[in-house]
Order: C-alpha cells, then sequence, then structure tokens
C-alpha cells in the first residue's frame, strides 16, 4: 500500500492511497507519478466543491433577488440592464425581457438623467451610495409622478474588478403621499392653534414635559412658554388659590390629565405674569389619547377671566350698595308718606277752619254793622263806651277770623309796610285781656323803628302765640 498525504495551505488536507495484490518496492518515478495524480484529484475534488458552493450561492442569490420586495437591477458601464428582478419590472411598467440588453433611457426616459450619474460615480470610486430620493414618471402610470428611494452597490468580479453596478428600488410614492398629507394636516392644524382665542399648551404623558404652545398663551400669561421637564416644574407657572395659598405643580389641570388621575380638569387662579401683575386665569385641560385609549398627552386652554371676575365683584359691590339705597329709599318713602299723612290731616282741619272762619266771619260782620247802627242812635256816654269795646272787641274776631282764612288759604297773603310800634299799641288791651291782670306787659321799640314789609294779620297771628 501506497499513502501519498495531500497538503494544503501547510496542512494535511486528504491522503490519497494506493493498493496492490502483491508485495513489492515502490519507484521513485512511480511515486512521483502517484504524487502528481493524487494533487490533481484533490484539485478538481476542490474545484467540484466549489462550483457547488457556488451553484448554490447563485441559486440563493437569484431565489432572493426574483423573491425580494423591493426592485433590483443589474447595469454594466454603458447603463445597459443586464438582470432585473420581477418587482422592479413592476415599478417601471416594462416587461423583464424588455429590459434586459437595453439602456436605461431607453426604458425610463423620464429619469434616466438623474439615475446614471450615480452608476457612473460607483463604477468610479467602487463606493455603495444609499437612501436617493429619486421622482420622476414611468411607462406604467404616464403623467403621474411618483417617488422611490434608491440605493446603488458595486458588483466585483474575481479580481475584485467591478463588474457591474446593482441597484436596490423602494416605491415611496404612497409613503410620500402620506407624508404630505400629514404636513398638511399639521399645518391646518397648527393654524387653528395659534388662530385659536384662548391659550393652548401641550405637553407629553406621563412625564409632563411641555412641548409647546400657541402665542395666544404668552399674550394671556405674559411670559414665554416655561420649558417644564415634568409635573413637578408646574410650580414655576405661578398661580393662587382664592385663599391666597399657592397652586402646587400637581394642583394644575394638565398635570392630573397627562398622569391620568382626571379625564377633564379645570382650576381659576390668580395668576402672576411676567410683569408682576396678577389676573384671573382659568386653565381648563384634556388628554390626548391613541386608537387604543392610552393617554399620551395632554392639552390645556388658557382663558383670561380677569374682566370677568373683577366686573362680577363690583356687580356684587353694586348689589350691596343698591340695596342700601333702596333700603334707605324705603325709609324716605315711609317719613314722606307720614309726612303726606299729616300734610293731609293739616288740610282737612284747614278747610273745616276755613269753613267755621267764614261763617264767623259772616255773623261778625253782621254783629258790627248793628253795633255801628246802635253807636250811632245812643247818647249815653257811658253806653258808648260799652259800644266801643263791642265794635272793638268784634274788630278784633274779624281779625282772627281772617287769619283763620289765611291758615286755611283762603284768604289770599297782602304785605304792605306795616308800623310795629303802633301794631304792639293797638294789641295792648287784647293782650292784658288775654293774659290776665297777674301779667304786666312792657313793650321797648326803638322810636326810629321803620316800617315792616308784612301781611298784618299773619303778624297778629305770630305775636300773642310767641306770649302763650
Amino acid at each position: 500500500v501506497l499513502a501519498i498525504p495531500i497538503i494544503d495551505d501547510g496542512q494535511l488536507a486528504a491522503t490519497a492511497y494506493l493498493a496492490d495484490k502483491l508485495p513489492r518496492v515502490w519507484h521513485h518515478e512511480e511515486i512521483a507519478l502517484l504524487d502528481e495524480v493524487a494533487q490533481r484529484t484533490w484539485s478538481a475534488v476542490q474545484r467540484e466543491r466549489a462550483e457547488q458552493a457556488l451553484r448554490l450561492k447563485t441559486q440563493e442569490l437569484e431565489a432572493l433577488v426574483s423573491n425580494a420586495p423591493l426592485g433590483v437591477g443589474f447595469f454594466d458601464r454603458d447603463h445597459r440592464y443586464l438582470r432585473v428582478n420581477a418587482e422592479l419590472a413592476a415599478i417601471n411598467g416594462v416587461a423583464i425581457e424588455d429590459h434586459i440588453g437595453r439602456r436605461i433611457e431607453e426604458v425610463l426616459p423620464d429619469k434616466f438623467r438623474t439615475v446614471t450619474p450615480y452608476l457612473d460615480q460607483v463604477f468610479a470610486t467602487g463606493d455603495t451610495i444609499r437612501n436617493v430620493e429619486v421622482t420622476g414618471e414611468t411607462p406604467r402610470e404616464p403623467g403621474v409622478r411618483r417617488s422611490w428611494l434608491t440605493s446603488y452597490y458595486p458588483v466585483r468580479g474575481h479580481d475584485e474588478g467591478i463588474v457591474a453596478v446593482g441597484a436596490w428600488v423602494v416605491d415611496i410614492s404612497d409613503r410620500k403621499e402620506a407624508e404630505e398629507r400629514l404636513k398638511a394636516s399639521e399645518a391646518r392644524m397648527r393654524a387653528i392653534v395659534e388662530a385659536a382665542p384662548v391659550g393652548l399648551v401641550f405637553a407629553e404623558a406621563p412625564s409632563g414635559r411641555i412641548t409647546g404652545g400657541n402665542a395666544k398663551v404668552e399674550d394671556i400669561i405674559g411670559h414665554k412658554i416655561l420649558p417644564s421637564e415634568d409635573t413637578d416644574s408646574y410650580r414655576e407657572w405661578v398661580g393662587f388659590h382664592p385663599d391666597g395659598r399657592q397652586v402646587e405643580g400637581h394642583e394644575y389641570p394638565l398635570a392630573q390629565v397627562v398622569s391620568g388621575t382626571a379625564d377633564r380638569a379645570e382650576l381659576e387662579t390668580l395668576y402672576r405674569r411676567g410683569d408682576g401683575s396678577q389676573a384671573w386665569i382659568r386653565f381648563i385641560a384634556a388628554p390626548i389619547k391613541n386608537e387604543a385609549g392610552e393617554v399620551t398627552g395632554g392639552v390645556v386652554a388658557s382663558l383670561d377671566v380677569d374682566q370677568q371676575r373683577r366686573a362680577e365683584a363690583e356687580l356684587r359691590r353694586l348689589n350691596a350698595s343698591l340695596a342700601q339705597e333702596v333700603a334707605e329709599a324705603v325709609d324716605k318713602r315711609e317719613v314722606a308718606l307720614n309726612q303726606l299723612h299729616e300734610a293731609q290731616k293739616m288740610e282737612t282741619i284747614g278747610q273745616l277752619t276755613g269753613g267755621v272762619a267764614h261763617d264767623f266771619n259772616n255773623l261778625l260782620s253782621a254783629i258790627l254793622s248793628n253795633l255801628d247802627v246802635a253807636r250811632k242812635r245812643v247818647d249815653d256816654l257811658r253806653v258808648i263806651k260799652l259800644l266801643d269795646g263791642a265794635i272793638k272787641g268784634a274788630e278784633r274776631g274779624s281779625a282772627l277770623t281772617k287769619r283763620l282764612l289765611a291758615f286755611a288759604r283762603r284768604q289770599d297773603l297782602k304785605a304792605e309796610p306795616v308800623d310795629i310800634a303802633g301794631l304792639f299799641a293797638g294789641m295792648q288791651d287784647l293782650l292784658v285781656r288775654s293774659l290776665g291782670p297777674g301779667v304786666r306787659i312792657a313793650t321797648e321799640l326803638p322810636r326810629d323803628l321803620p316800617p315792616v314789609i308784612v301781611d298784618p294779620n299773619q303778624l297778629d297771628i305770630v305775636i300773642p302765640a310767641d306770649f302763650e
């Protein structure tokens, strides 16, 4: 038996055995021949293994390319298609066989000027180019512009030279359209947020980190939106309860909804604005939920209710003042009614007095007339003196009735110059008889006292009343 070792890369890779039926001595030429046969046989075995491995890789690559969920193509230096898979053929709207051997400008005349520079760059540098966005039309949908995300990589031969450039193509038109719709929706939402008549602030959940807001809220609170990182930091937004206590961070409505403790929260607080002034602000918060109903954030609306609160306080003050004024008016009305009742009673008395005085004046007129006639026909001095006294008394009675008529407003007041001294002298006997002999009457009047403009009957009423 002859054993021939096969050494590969310095190590024993295999052993070739040659046997003869009879014992023998192997010559050097035979050993050399057998060694060459063994080496060639090993080379053939290695080549077959390599070819099998290559075929397997080729089959795997073929399966991968054919079934890849993205377009795959290979190009030579003249920009000709060497190979395309079914997905790329569907993207381009051209059959697979109509790609092979044709230049890219023949298949895709709308976008070859965009793609060919990348192919040339990979052939020149050997570098992979990733995630290039390409837009254009295809024979599949003429007149419709679509978008693709492309990548380009070198395909090397056995000598490491670049023999082709591969391209991966993913249709992102639907994604781009969705992105554009999302951008448009976000732009509309931003316009709505900015145009809102209330201040708005947004936060993440559950941390409470402030993510943004509109310009209106800065007008209301009087300072920039604070970049609070959590709900505890909300205490930096300084507000006070009606009883004067400062609002804690967790008490703000936004903190309650992002933490999940409330589905809606509201708080009215006396807020300290950026300039140090204070204003009443109402905060109303609601959670932001995803499709699964999970709280992902929160939004709080800020309303300036300072004028409303101050108007309500002023209204309460006015109501209290009005109630007091009404009470005072009622009291005044009661007084006025009492005065009216007294005036009505006095008017009744005056009417009665006027009627009695009028009748009494008529009687006195008749008496004075008869006394005057009697005096003219009597010669007895003693009787004349008595008649004179009776006439004076009747005249006093007549004056009294005139005063009563004036009191009852049935006698017009007649102001005229009156000699006060003469008036007192004429009333001397009446006062003596009225007051009695136990009272001595003394008058002290200046000699040069000028006349007084007055109704003499009214003055006659006043002077006796002062002596009572």
